[in-house]
């Protein structure tokens, strides 16, 4: 094995194990709201985009329309997300925060950012673009098929 791929060996293990305790932390933060991570990042998608779609969602998450559908109605029944038709396509739903949802999305963020702080401490912002950049980089490489 050679130097390389022993290097690009630990590094998979690093992102591997910084995954696994981002995700316990995240799960442990939300149990406290009755909200699970794939809801999570629907109700921060739809934070980001105004008006998001089911497709939107599926490729986001890398989940089924089926799966995706559950979390919509899960968080359309509490009232986080209203949906309503999407622009331009009288067939395709879309989905918008409400103002309750907007309130907790805000909160859940704060939350989460309270846990992230190590990420960002004693770092410089080209640091942090740097880092940034070097793990998009990694998932666009690992997205590849």
């Amino acid at each position: 094995m050679t130097e390389q791929d022993q290097l690009a060996l630990r590094l998979f293990y690093a992102v591997r194990e910084v995954n696994g305790l981002m995700q316990s932390r995240l799960s442990e933060t939300l149990e406290a709201w009755d909200i699970t991570p794939q809801q999570f990042s629907v109700l921060g998608a739809a934070r980001g985009k105004g008006t998001i779609r089911n497709s939107d969602i599926c490729d986001l998450l890398s989940l089924s329309k089926g799966t995706v559908s559950g979390i919509l109605n899960r968080l359309v029944t509490r009232a986080l997300l209203m949906k309503s038709q999407a622009d331009g396509d009288r067939r395709a739903a879309g989905y918008t925060l409400t103002e309750e949802g907007e309130r907790l999305i805000r909160t859940l963020e704060a939350e989460v950012l309270s846990f992230t702080k190590p990420l960002s401490a004693d770092r410089t912002r080209a640091d942090l673009l740097a880092y940034l950049r070097s793990m998009e980089r990694l998932a666009g490489a690992l997205g590849k098929k």
